[in-house]
């Protein structure tokens, strides 16, 4: 890997690393992906945000620094708890396989993408597309306003913002569709399967 090298204050040689990360989630250096799970649950377990907006992880005589898409903590998929068609309860997965619980009541779109907050509120988290496949079924309207029904609470999704989100049930022969205004909120409706989309599966990491 090609590094670059400053002093910091005591004159030692501090390492500098540049990365990118997708709107996948996934983690580039030089157009290689970062395969390995540990070095991928370290960098978004010790994740901190400088003064200017910049993103970094601090490794011993490393600074590794990241330039996201628009968030480097992206939702690759959910593990959801469902008993008798009801959502009771949800793990974020992201790359590397690293897990947080969904804080329901952090929910919010904006620019046509749906959010949450991460790491005990520190960091906003992007669900991609095969989260919100997986998230579809579970969201409602309530009161014109969208929202999430989790474990028999409705609860409200802002969104001051258009949002359209697509999703399709495991069996494949129907889906919901969110579509979301500034005016009125998300709407939902049963429609029969349409065009695109996954097939429900995790992105995997795959070398470049």
């Amino acid at each position: 890997m090609r590094w670059s090298a400053n002093l910091d204050y005591n004159g030692a040689t501090m390492r500098e690393y540049h990365y990118r990360v997708d709107r996948e989630g996934r983690i580039f250096h030089e157009e290689s992906e970062i395969l390995d799970p540990f070095v991928l649950r370290f960098f978004l377990r010790a994740m901190t945000r400088t003064p200017d907006g910049r993103y970094l992880v601090l490794c011993q005589d490393e600074h590794n620094w990241f330039a996201p898409h628009d968030t480097p903590f992206v939702v690759q998929r959910l593990r959801p708890t469902v008993r008798d068609g009801r959502l009771d309860a949800v793990e974020l997965c992201f790359a590397g396989d690293h897990r947080e619980p969904l804080d329901p009541g952090s929910l919010e779109t904006e620019d046509g993408h749906l959010f949450c907050r991460v790491r005990r509120g520190a960091f906003r988290a992007r669900f991609g597309r095969v989260a919100m496949q997986q998230l579809a079924p579970f969201l409602a309207e309530d009161g014109g306003e969208p929202a999430l029904l989790l474990a028999r609470v409705r609860h409200p999704i802002s969104s001051p913002t258009p949002v359209t989100i697509q999703g399709k049930k495991r069996n494949g022969t129907e889906g919901r569709k969110v579509i979301a205004t500034a005016e009125t909120g998300m709407r939902i409706s049963e429609e029969r399967e349409w065009g695109g989309g996954g097939r429900g599966d995790s992105p995997g990491a795959r070398p470049r």
